[in-house]
């Protein structure tokens, strides 16, 4: 794993004064937010290459070990294979084009010889054209349903935690929401369709239409929409499931039925003391008012909440396909 730093002797100094050619040459003045890891197989060669920054970035990395290949680029998201632009092939190194999103990554591989007719196949580029901005109401049903509302209505996405129905704002468990979007036939043809859903916390599915479109587990929290869509109205539902935080951090308001250790070392403070009877049993007593059961207590009732469930905004991005 290299980076390019000029004032500081190092690694890459030491390589250009003994004529060693760059596994990677960024094609840019390269800083410590570009970091890579170079994996030699007995038939291919991969690379893992990580934007350390907040900001996206488009680059053009020329690779030592892929003289004569196709460079494939591996989604480390969404476990895409796709062909990377070829951009030029001369003597021992292949250039490709790359986009990568803020803290994004991916895997550059060559195993596949390159056509020599390979400036005639460069694969079709994405240009996004227009984001929409999903308006109207969503429902919100909460599929842990214990003591919970049957669903409630947002007119604007907010987090769970701020809700004033105290059920809500401690939820932990999965909420799923639903709306319409509207579609025009022109908005669909020839075009590459992505629902970007702004901020989950946690973690979302997407379906449109009872067709699943996928997981998504970080940012940008994007997935690809185009085959489960039709023209008129399309049922979008969108399934988030939070951490526990809240909940636990609720169920501190309600009187303590477990024993732990607030005392001694740094250690030992916040441990369960001992399990209660119930606990080997397996079933928990149906006066028990509280949700949650842990062996170590990590929050107070004075902590505050994280944030929970879809918060947007959420838009639906087209893009067009150019040569």
């Amino acid at each position: 794993m290299f980076f390019v730093d000029d004032k500081k002797p190092g690694t890459d100094r030491i390589l250009k004064e003994t004529s060693v050619r760059p596994d990677v040459d960024w094609g840019m003045k390269a800083d410590r937010t570009l970091f890579y890891r170079h994996h030699h197989g007995a038939d291919y060669d991969l690379y893992f290459i990580t934007n350390q920054s907040s900001e996206s970035i488009d680059l053009e990395p020329s690779f030592r070990e892929g003289s004569g290949r196709q460079a494939e680029c591996w989604d480390a998201v969404d476990g895409s294979v796709r062909p990377a632009k070829v951009l030029s092939a001369s003597g021992s190194y292949v250039k490709v084009a790359l986009s990568l999103a803020p803290h994004g990554s991916a895997f550059i591989v060559f195993r596949k010889p390159l056509s020599r007719t390979w400036k005639d196949e460069q694969p079709s580029e994405a240009r996004q054209v227009s984001s929409t901005k999903v308006g109207g109401e969503w429902t919100v049903e909460f599929l842990s349903k214990s003591q919970m509302p049957e669903s409630i209505r947002m007119k604007v996405l907010t987090s769970l935690s701020d809700n004033a129905d105290e059920r809500v704002k401690y939820y932990s468990g999965t909420a799923r929401y639903t709306t319409m979007v509207n579609l025009s036939k022109e908005d669909i043809k020839d075009n590459e369709l992505y629902i970007n859903l702004g901020t989950v916390k946690d973690i979302a599915k997407v379906r449109v239409n009872g067709i699943s479109c996928g997981t998504v587990w970080t940012a940008p929290f994007r997935a690809r929409i185009t085959p489960a869509l039709k023209a008129g109205k399309n049922l979008v539902e969108v399934e988030v499931a939070n951490t526990w935080i809240n909940r636990v951090i609720g169920d501190e308001r309600l009187p303590e039925d477990i024993e732990y250790d607030m005392g001694g070392s740094k250690f030992t403070v916040g441990r369960l003391k001992a399990f209660p009877g119930w606990f080997y049993s397996g079933a928990q007593p149906k006066n028990r008012k509280r949700h949650t059961f842990y062996t170590w207590k990590h929050y107070s009732v004075s902590d505050p909440l994280v944030e929970s469930g879809l918060l947007g905004p959420v838009c639906i991005e087209q893009y067009k396909l150019q040569n």
